[in-house]
């Protein structure tokens, strides 16, 4: 757990920092660090939504600078990594959804 928290911290520092995609790489390795057991399902799943918000913004630079095959892979990530992991379809942001198309 102490690895995961740390891994967050840096995250929550490189989205603050306006690092979008450092952000994202940190907070998915936290989420990943996080046992799926029911103790710290609450803890994971927020880990999650962290990493996909960081994932949106970093989508949201990309399709800025026209770098729209790595604003796709970005959000297919997102869901094969929620699909992997058990994540319910209820816990996606609409924005992967809607920015996917």
């Amino acid at each position: 757990m102490k690895a995961a928290q740390t891994l967050f911290t840096a995250g929550s520092q490189a989205y603050g920092d306006g690092s979008y995609g450092e952000a994202m790489d940190n907070f998915k390795a936290a989420f990943i660090t996080i046992p799926p057991v029911p103790a710290v399902a609450d803890q994971r799943r927020a880990f999650f939504r962290r990493y996909q918000s960081a994932a949106v913004r970093f989508t949201e630079v990309k399709i800025e600078e026209a770098r729209w095959a790595e604003a796709e892979q970005t959000l297919e990530d997102v869901m094969t990594t929620a699909k992997e992991n058990g994540i319910p379809v209820s816990i996606i942001d609409p924005d992967v959804r809607r920015l996917l198309g």
